[in-house]
C-alpha cells in the first residue's frame, strides 16, 4: 500500500530480478546472509544462481545475434503478459461467502505430484544432513518453493492450461538439480574464507601470538595470512564463540569512559 495522490493498493506484489555480480562481492553478501550475519534477512537465499566455469580456452566468435530465437523468446514475453488465471483455468480461492479471496492457483497432475513428492524427501534428507552450513540450508531449502514455481512457468510457457503435468515437472526438477549444484558452489564461497580464518586464528591462539584476551582489532593489523581482513575476521570470531571454542566478553569503559570493548578468550572447557 503506497500513498501517492491518494492511496494505490496492490493486492498480490511479485517483484522478478535478473542481474549479474562479481564472486567477490557475492561472496561477502553470502557471508553476510549467514546466520547471524549483517544480512542474515533470508533475501540472498532466495535468489538462483549460476557460477559457471570460466574455459581455459579463447576462441573468437563473431556472429550475427539469433533474431529467430530472440523474436520467439519476446512473443513468449508478450503472450504471458496478456495472460489472465483464467486462460491457465486456475483455481480461485473463495471465503466463507464465496467471494474471491486470494490468488489463483494450479495444482500438479496426480502423476507430476509423485515426481515431485519424491524429489521432495531427497531435498528434505539433504537439509538435515549434519554436513551442510547454515546458508547453504538456508537456500536449499528456498527450493521447495523454486521448483513449483519453474514448474508452473515451464508449463504456462508451453501454451498450457490446467494441472500442471509430468513433462514441465521433469524440466522444473533438471533445473533445480543445476541450480542447486551452482547454489552449492556460490555459498561455500562465503563460508570457506570464515571457516579457513578460524583456523588460522585458533592455531595462532595455541601458539601463544595472541594475549590471553583479545580483540578483533589486535588480529587484523597483525597482518598474518587469511587474518588481514575485518569482516572476515569478525566472523570468524563470531563462529569460534558460537562454538564455544572462545569466549567473548563485553569490557566496560574505564574511568575515562569511551565505549565498551568486545574482547575473546579461549574457552578451556572446550578441547579443539
Amino acid at each position: 500500500d503506497r500513498i501517492t495522490r491518494g492511496t494505490l493498493t496492490i493486492p498480490s506484489v511479485r517483484l522478478s530480478l535478473v542481474g549479474c555480480i562479481q564472486p567477490g562481492p557475492l561472496a561477502s553478501f553470502i557471508r553476510g546472509a549467514s546466520v547471524g550475519g549483517s544480512m542474515d534477512d533470508g533475501m540472498v537465499q532466495r535468489f538462483m544462481m549460476c557460477w559457471p566455469d570460466q574455459s581455459g580456452d579463447w576462441r573468437n566468435v563473431d556472429r550475427h545475434p539469433d533474431s529467430a530465437a530472440k523474436r520467439a523468446a519476446f512473443d513468449v514475453f508478450e503472450r504471458l503478459h496478456r495472460l489472465q488465471a483464467a486462460d491457465l483455468g486456475a483455481v480461485q480461492p473463495v471465503d466463507f461467502n464465496g467471494d474471491a479471496e486470494g490468488v489463483p492457483f494450479l495444482r500438479f497432475a496426480p502423476d507430476a505430484l509423485e515426481l515431485f513428492e519424491d524429489w521432495r524427501a531427497g531435498l528434505e534428507d539433504r537439509l538435515r544432513s549434519p554436513e551442510i552450513d547454515a546458508a547453504t540450508e538456508g537456500a536449499l531449502s528456498k527450493f521447495r518453493k523454486h521448483v513449483p514455481a519453474l514448474a508452473l512457468t515451464l508449463h504456462a510457457i508451453d501454451g498450457h492450461a490446467g494441472p500442471v503435468g509430468r513433462q514441465a515437472t521433469v524440466r522444473a526438477l533438471a533445473l533445480a538439480d543445476y541450480f542447486e549444484s551452482h547454489a552449492r558452489r556460490a555459498y561455500a564461497s562465503g563460508v570457506r574464507p570464515v571457516v579457513a580464518a578460524a583456523k588460522a586464528l585458533m592455531r595462532k591462539v595455541q601458539a601463544g601470538a595472541l594475549s590471553a584476551m583479545f580483540s578483533a582489532r589486535d588480529v587484523h593489523q597483525r597482518g598474518w595470512s587469511g587474518l588481514t581482513d575485518r569482516e572476515v575476521v569478525g566472523e570468524a570470531l563470531e563462529l569460534l564463540a558460537t562454538h564455544r571454542h572462545l569466549i567473548e566478553i563485553e569490557e566496560t569503559p574505564g574511568a575515562k569512559g569511551g565505549r565498551p570493548r568486545v574482547v575473546y578468550t579461549v574457552n578451556t572447557g572446550v578441547q579443539s
